[in-house]
């Protein structure tokens, strides 16, 4: 199950809700399924090397990492826009081949995002980032 955390800016008051972890439709047989609509193609909509993932899903030479994948936290380095996204890593069944590893750039300026570790700075105004303890979020 995921779950959430709504954070508040001290300063600007700016709200952010932020998801982590995975959802019911989040299992490895459908988000590796190329038929299926819910696949990972479908959470990789800014993804970075698209046609990779794509390759990979039509010929199953790969498996799902199932300790490294769920929604985390990313931020752009460059514009400090907050998203969620779907992280994930593929291994592949020849050891000859490399690893995949969902990377996401910016919808905004096109720059790679960062998975956010201390989210404690406002990226609006610069302001502190305090979580609001009397919204638990749990979704699917």
């Amino acid at each position: 199950m995921g779950s959430g955390i709504r954070y508040r800016c001290s300063k600007c008051k700016k709200e952010f809700e932020l998801l982590e972890g995975i959802g019911f439709m989040d299992c490895s047989h459908i988000l590796m399924d190329y038929e299926n609509e819910f696949n990972l193609l479908n959470k990789y909509q800014c993804g970075i090397n698209k046609e990779r993932l794509d390759e990979i899903l039509k010929n199953k030479n790969y498996v799902l990492d199932e300790e490294e994948y769920g929604y985390r936290t990313y931020q752009c380095p460059k514009c400090n826009e907050i998203s969620n996204q779907f992280y994930f890593k593929l291994m592949p069944l020849n050891k000859e081949d490399k690893k995949f590893i969902s990377k996401f750039e910016c919808h905004k300026c096109k720059t790679e995002l960062k998975i956010l570790k201390n989210f404690n700075k406002c990226p609006v105004c610069g302001g502190v980032i305090a979580e609001d303890k009397t919204v638990v979020i749990l979704w699917d």
